[in-house]
Formats: structure tokens, sequence, C-alpha cells
């Protein structure tokens, strides 16, 4: 299937899921996998599980973290000293920010 076709339908399910805060039941299907960990292979306890989500639901996801990492920069809701789980900070700009204040 081509791109030309399968971009206007993603695009379609990705809005209406966005504008109405319904994503399709269908969509949310995942593939869970056992996975052994040690000890005897026929006890049940010996396996955990891992869930593999589809392709569509990966790029769902990502448009969605854009577009809120847009939101909340654009309206500035994350604390300015806020180092940890964002794009271009890190512990590095917490030490020197750290050193700043202290002098």
């Amino acid at each position: 299937m081509s791109a030309s076709i399968l971009f206007p339908a993603l695009e379609k399910i990705f809005n209406l899921a966005l504008t109405t805060g319904v994503y399709p039941d269908n969509l949310k299907i995942a593939k869970v996998i056992p996975i052994f960990k040690k000890g005897s292979p026929t006890s049940v306890n010996n396996y955990r599980p891992i869930s593999i989500l589809s392709t569509i639901n990966k790029i769902f996801e990502k448009i969605l973290y854009a577009r809120l990492i847009n939101y909340i920069d654009k309206f500035q809701l994350i604390y300015k000293y806020q180092y940890g789980f964002r794009k271009k900070h890190s512990t590095e700009h917490a030490l020197i920010e750290l050193i700043d204040q202290i002098r």
C-alpha cells in the first residue's frame, strides 16, 4: 500500500481521535509474547510478557508526543529549572545552573 493512499486515511483517524478523545478499539490491540527468564521452561512463573504495539500506534504516539511538547513549551507549563526528561536539557545544565546560583 502506498503512502499516498495510507497517509490521508491515517491523518483522518489521528485527527478524529485527537478532536474527539476516542481512539479506535481495533487499533488498541497489542501482540503479547512470553519471554523466558530462567528456571524450568514448564513453569508459567518463569516467563515475562512483553507487548508489541503496531506501527500505527507508534506513529500516533510520536504525533501526540510532538503536539503535547509544542503545547507545553508554547504555554510554558514546565518549570524552567526542570532538567530531567526534556530534550536539550541534562544533568550538566542543572549543575551549571546550581553553580551559577551559588556564585
